[in-house]
């Protein structure tokens, strides 16, 4: 499982033998009724199940993390053989080494997880590069983007990243700056989210919220994607908004 992905059918069986150990199923106990489904079982404590991982869902982890060692432990001979054999893999129209299959599952895994660092910005694409917590600025943007607005920098939107300062010459400066005065008085600090209002730095904190599954969350500092979001409205560029229901 760690090593090499496995079929749909086997870890159904894995999955299977869990179950029958949680509801005491033999034979003889044939058309018993379960009182808890499967899903709410495979749910996390916080929601009420007992954490369990589904097989497929952990063999794709694990995939994922010999993917990411390939590349941290990349001096050692067993990552320079794996490295190998994905290069030749990738590039070939034949699907017959398990190792490249393994790592060619584990990369897909790897790479939905994988955000860019800005650190200075200087050599960050602003539209181009990840260096978002959901996708390139690129693909929130339907319209198309003059040259100048294609080739900036996260460093000219954000000379700090994570702590982007709005000119006080800016029309909303002073709401801004007053609804940070006032929130930096208050001890308890409660907010109720509607998608109508079609504020995105409100839609963005409600995504993060949902993904994090956390009651409160607090910042130390302005996060970036609520940044992003007060930046592109800076630039005037127009962002459709996403909503999913579901």
């Amino acid at each position: 499982m760690q090593v090499l992905p496995l079929p749909v059918g086997t870890c159904d069986l894995i999955d299977k033998a869990i179950r029958d150990f949680l509801w005491h199923s033999s034979q003889n106990s044939k058309g018993k009724i379960h009182l808890i489904g499967w899903d709410k079982i495979c749910n996390s404590m916080r929601e009420g199940g007992l954490a369990i991982i589904r097989s497929e869902e952990r063999n794709l982890a694990f995939l994922g993390k010999l993917f990411w060692r390939m590349h941290h432990e990349n001096n050692s001979a067993w990552a320079k053989i794996c490295h190998h054999k994905f290069t030749i893999f990738a590039s070939s129209t034949y699907h017959k080494s398990l190792i490249g299959k393994s790592l060619i599952r584990g990369s897909r895994v790897f790479n939905l997880g994988m955000c860019m660092v800005p650190n200075s910005g200087l050599k960050s694409s602003f539209c181009w590069d990840n260096w978002t917590q959901f996708e390139p600025i690129r693909g929130m943007i339907e319209e198309p983007l003059n040259l100048q607005k294609s080739k900036l920098l996260v460093s000219d939107i954000a000379p700090s990243p994570g702590n982007v300062e709005i000119p006080s010459s800016h029309p909303c400066f002073p709401l801004i700056n007053a609804c940070r005065l006032l929130v930096a008085r208050l001890q308890h600090i409660s907010l109720s989210h509607h998608f109508r209002k079609a504020n995105s730095c409100a839609d963005l904190l409600a995504k993060k919220a949902v993904i994090s599954k956390s009651d409160y969350c607090t910042f130390n500092s302005p996060p970036s994607f609520v940044s992003l979001a007060l930046q592109v409205g800076l630039l005037g560029i127009g962002v459709p908004r996403r909503i999913g229901i579901g």
